[in-house]
């Protein structure tokens, strides 16, 4: 049987990669681009920890924090508009995408399927609409407003 990897696909283009990732370590330092930094992913995962689920303002804190972080640590941080833009972006798909569209929020275990375990989890279901352009765009914005 052939499997599909995302992985190959993302180290075959830098186009997605980005430093300050909220699950990846930053290209700088290095290493295969697709695995997941589990201490990022669970420092991400641990802010719904009290309410069962990450929502815009959840990531706006996580976005602010994994920044700094990045900015103390790489000499050489790149972020600036096509990487913010990018990582707002993936990150309101985090809530609109995985959480099916429900409040602009996601279930910390349904995060953890996709992002850490890297599968879609048992008795998810997608959104009832679609997910346009703009409600990504409008979440992403409301995402960086609660990154400031």
């Amino acid at each position: 049987m052939s499997v599909y990897s995302l992985g190959e696909d993302a180290t075959a283009t830098l186009l997605a990669l980005h430093d300050a990732s909220l699950i990846h370590n930053d290209v700088y330092f290095g290493g295969e681009p697709a695995r997941v930094n589990l201490t990022l992913a669970e420092e991400l995962l641990k802010r719904g920890t009290l309410s069962g689920t990450i929502g815009v303002t959840e990531l706006g804190a996580a976005r602010k924090a994994r920044l700094a972080d990045s900015l103390a640590i790489n000499s050489s941080v790149t972020f600036g508009s096509t990487q913010q833009t990018l990582s707002f972006l993936e990150a309101s798909i985090l809530v609109l995408g995985f959480g099916s569209k429900n409040n602009e929020t996601v279930s910390v275990d349904t995060a953890r399927s996709f992002l850490v375990d890297e599968k879609i989890p048992n008795g998810w279901e997608r959104a009832t609409s679609a997910i346009s352009a703009a409600d990504a765009r409008a979440t992403a914005a409301k995402i960086a407003f609660a990154s400031a």
